[in-house]
């Protein structure tokens, strides 16, 4: 096996973030889709960004033909296990590619992105997405912006497994969205009436599920309305 080229791999979630860690760890020359940092406190580093979430689950459409038919008897259709898909974005796409040439030449890949669930699931599936099996991974956890205490959290790296599950408690709602939206948006849009929208379809989820039903129960509120009788109580005590 080569020689690795470059000491550590760094998969940050934006660019703002990733040009942060780069003036954290010393300083760096931008590249094509990444940041080179010549000499850094853990070596030769790259610094790759992502636009927030550069993947997308599997939806039922890249599962197979049957799933177009939306009356077919296929659905509803849960997949527990959808794969994690490049997003359809040319901005993402070019992200992924770089970490796909960089990161098996990297000896270490660290997840830098925020600290939080949907942070932790960023870096996973941007990472699960190259293909790369680094001889080591870690996690950087800071939550500033300021160049001291990111550079303190460079060197003083955390086992990555400390925080999987807030990978599960990020990657949950993702899937729950993915079954809600599709088989929703599929039976809503065969069993209404889709042309009143001019669309042809329903689009529903389970965000709009619960804003149509905040809406729906003010809705009932004001049309079963009566005017009662009140009486004020004033008393000086």
């Amino acid at each position: 096996m080569a020689a690795p080229q470059f000491d550590v791999g760094i998969l940050a979630e934006k660019k703002i973030q990733a040009e942060q860690y780069a003036a954290a760890l010393g300083g760096g020359a931008m590249r094509d889709g990444y940041i080179e940092v010549a000499r850094s406190p853990l070596g030769r580093a790259v610094i790759i960004w992502g636009w927030g979430h550069v993947d997308r689950l599997e939806e039922p459409r890249d599962e197979g033909e049957e799933f177009r038919d939306w009356r077919s008897k296929v659905w509803p259709h849960i997949n527990a296990r959808p794969r994690v898909l490049p997003s359809d974005d040319p901005k993402c796409k070019r992200q992924i590619t770089a970490a796909k040439k960089l990161l098996p030449q990297c000896a270490m890949v660290i997840g830098a992105s925020d600290p939080d669930r949907e942070g932790e699931t960023i870096w996973r599936h941007f990472l699960e997405l190259t293909g790369a099996r680094p001889r080591a991974v870690k996690r950087m956890i800071c939550a500033e912006s300021n160049p001291g205490p990111q550079r303190a959290a460079f060197l003083a790296l955390k086992d990555p497994d400390q925080y999987y599950g807030r990978f599960v408690a990020g990657r949950a709602p993702s899937v729950i969205d993915l079954w809600e939206g599709t088989n929703h948006t599929v039976a809503c849009s065969v069993f209404l009436r889709p042309g009143d929208l001019g669309k042809g379809y329903w689009p529903m989820g389970r965000v709009k599920g619960a804003v149509l039903g905040i809406l729906h129960r003010r809705h009932v509120e004001i049309r079963d309305f009566r005017e009662v009788a009140y009486f004020e109580i004033l008393a000086e005590v």
